[in-house]
């Protein structure tokens, strides 16, 4: 029952690494044993000391920002780490990003579910899963978009690329939201075939440029 869960973003990041392109499997060894190693230690520590009980009113909007610090902090950590760290040309650093967030919520993302009351959940199995893998794909797209519109100077591609960005983080947090309150069922389905969509669609465009 959990085999999705488990096993859905791993599959995807060994997938990405070994038929990148570009970049060596190689390259990504040591980005991937430095996130697994973060996440390992951070999932831990959130295990033993930080509760997950919090007041949730019957506010969609309110549970929503709540959720969105599941993939807020993570991105923006990483992020600076990487995009200020490393010496690397920029697209080296997406395709770290991008892995390194994969290898992240692996570990991190199944351990959130089973801490839930509905673990159990079609929506938390097997639709939550494909969530996070778009928003992870959806940003790398977006960052390309950014790029590109800087080195052209072309402030609409920045605007997209950005926008692309912060809808993509809202996105899981929102959908589930609106799953956990039950606000609606067709809403709920067609945002998450959207956004899925949006993340196979992004990623084929990429790999065919």
């Amino acid at each position: 029952m959990y085999s999705f869960l488990f096993l859905a973003i791993p599959s995807i990041l060994i997938f990405y690494i070994f038929s990148n392109r570009k970049y060596s499997s190689r390259k990504f060894i040591f980005p991937f044993i430095a996130a697994l190693t973060i996440s390992i230690i951070f999932t831990f520590i959130k295990f033993l000391f930080v509760s997950d009980v919090h007041n949730i009113r019957a506010s969609v909007i309110l549970h929503t920002l709540y959720l969105f610090r599941y993939t807020a902090t993570p991105v923006i950590f990483f992020g600076a780490l990487i995009f200020f760290l490393l010496k690397d040309d920029f697209e080296y650093k997406n395709e770290v990003f991008t892995v390194v967030l994969l290898t992240f919520y692996s570990v991190f993302l199944p351990f959130l579910t089973l801490r839930t009351g509905e673990k159990k959940s079609f929506f938390m199995m097997l639709i939550n899963p494909l969530l996070f893998l778009s928003m992870i794909i959806i940003i790398n797209y977006s960052i390309l978009t950014i790029k590109k519109g800087v080195i052209e100077n072309r402030r609409t591609l920045i605007s997209i690329g950005s926008a692309a960005s912060l809808l993509a983080l809202f996105m899981p947090p929102f959908i589930q939201a609106i799953w956990y309150f039950n606000v609606n069922t067709i809403l709920l389905i067609i945002l998450s075939v959207i956004s899925t969509a949006c993340g196979i669609f992004m990623y084929a465009v990429k790999t065919n440029r």
